[in-house]
């Protein structure tokens, strides 16, 4: 079921691999911006650890580097942060990702899952 987003609810977030990852995130928002570092990521979506958290249903950028072979892909795509526990944490949904870096997140997640 979709939210009035069009993002899939949690239990269908749950159900993409995911894998661990642990890099800086900016994340940037129409009034206010982040820096933290992930936790965990998959083709949905990124967890992230910050003390500058932002409020749920916040459209943000987010720019981020994943560490995959031959060399990092600089990931910059548009999300919404789906949760938020203030100054703890944000789940931010990715959307509309382009398909190259969902790819590159499908075969790093595959990578440290094996």
């Amino acid at each position: 079921m979709l939210d009035p987003l069009g993002c899939k609810n949690d239990r269908q977030q749950r159900n993409n691999g995911r894998a661990a990852l642990l890099v800086q995130v900016d994340v940037l928002g129409q009034e206010a911006a982040a820096l933290g570092k992930s936790q965990d990521l998959s083709e949905s979506g990124i967890f992230v650890r910050t003390t500058e958290t932002l409020e749920p249903l916040t459209e943000v950028v987010l720019r981020f580097a994943l560490p995959i072979a031959p060399e990092a892909v600089c990931i910059q795509t548009h999300g919404v942060v789906a949760r938020a526990l203030p100054g703890v944490y944000m789940a931010i949904v990715f959307m509309n990702l382009p398909e190259e870096h969902r790819r590159a997140i499908e075969r790093y997640v595959k990578a440290t899952s094996a």
